[in-house]
C-alpha cells in the first residue's frame, strides 16, 4: 500500500475514532482488507488488536475473553471475527481460525 494512502488513511481514522465510531470500524475494517491484499499481516494484527480494544468493556481492557466484550458492539465484533478470520485463512492458521470461531 502507498504510503501516501496510508496517511490518509491514519488521518481519516483518528479524527472518526473520537466522533463516528461506527464509520471508524467500518474504515478499519476495509483498511485491513487492504492490508490483507498486501499481505501485511502485521499491520492486521495491529488494526484488529486496536478494533477489539474499542469493543472492551470499561475496566476489561486486559481480560481475555468473550466476556469482556461489550455485546452492544456485536456487529463490530462480527467485524473484527471475519477480519482476523480471513487473516488466519490467508496464513493457513488453522487451529487460530478454531479460537476465532
Amino acid at each position: 500500500m502507498p504510503r501516501e494512502a496510508e496517511g490518509v488513511y491514519s488521518l481519516i481514522l483518528s479524527s472518526l475514532k473520537l466522533s463516528h465510531e461506527n464509520i471508524w470500524f467500518t474504515t478499519c475494517y476495509r483498511l485491513g482488507k487492504i492490508y490483507l491484499k498486501y499481505m501485511n499481516f502485521q499491520k492486521v494484527e495491529k488494526l484488529l488488536l486496536e478494533m477489539k480494544q474499542a469493543c472492551k468493556l470499561p475496566g476489561m481492557e486486559l481480560a481475555q475473553g468473550l466476556k469482556s466484550f461489550n455485546q452492544e458492539k456485536a456487529n463490530h465484533l462480527m467485524k473484527i471475527f471475519s477480519l482476523e478470520f480471513l487473516m488466519c485463512d490467508e496464513l493457513e492458521e488453522t487451529g487460530r481460525k478454531l479460537e476465532v470461531l
